[in-house]
């Protein structure tokens, strides 16, 4: 189910900046960071890259109770929550500025004007994803230097995101557990 969110993200972000920048090419590929330079000779009109740099569950959202249509409720299981880290680098030369600066400044718009997706808002979204919101996150120059560091690449602009998907349950031949009926104190 990530890489399904990711695509997701991927074209409508990518239709987006293809629009406003007027042109045919991808405008957004993902990617695994490393050397950007390769990345720019091998996809030279693209603008933007997007990367999943990290994952976690976010528990707080993952254990809720569920009523079944009788209004009773029942041991299932729950809609799985994910925080995901998604960077988006340039990937333009660096002679390039304007034109890095440019595609950052339509991904931070881009998300202000779509901060959440639901399949209510965005039909392709797609089927089983139940909620895709984003947080822009701001790192201290420590803290993204760590994170270029990591990745062994050299600093380009960008901006950091944390997607909130919550997924349906993907539970499939777990053990059947039969609806209370009723709690006695």
């Amino acid at each position: 189910m990530i890489q399904e969110a990711l695509s997701f993200v991927e074209n409508q972000l990518d239709e987006h900046l293809r629009r406003r920048f007027g042109q045919d090419e991808p405008a957004l590929r993902l990617a695994v960071l490393g050397d950007t330079g390769r990345l720019w000779e091998r996809w030279p009109q693209t603008r933007m890259l997007l990367s999943l740099v990290g994952a976690r569950e976010d528990r707080l959202s993952s254990n809720s109770p569920h009523a079944n249509p009788a209004g009773r409720f029942q041991a299932a299981a729950s809609p799985v929550a994910l925080e995901l880290s998604l960077l988006f680098s340039s990937n333009s030369p660096e002679q390039e500025a304007r034109q890095a600066l440019d595609g950052l400044s339509e991904v931070v718009g881009f998300f202000q004007a779509f901060p959440v997706f639901t399949p209510q808002s965005h039909p392709g979204l797609p089927a089983g994803i139940r909620h895709l919101g984003f947080v822009m996150q701001n790192l201290d120059l420590r803290s993204q230097s760590l994170l270029w560091l990591s990745m062994g690449a050299r600093y380009v602009p960008s901006v950091l995101y944390t997607a909130k998907v919550v997924l349906l349950s993907q539970a499939t031949d777990g053990p059947r557990i039969p609806t209370i009926e009723e709690i006695n104190t």
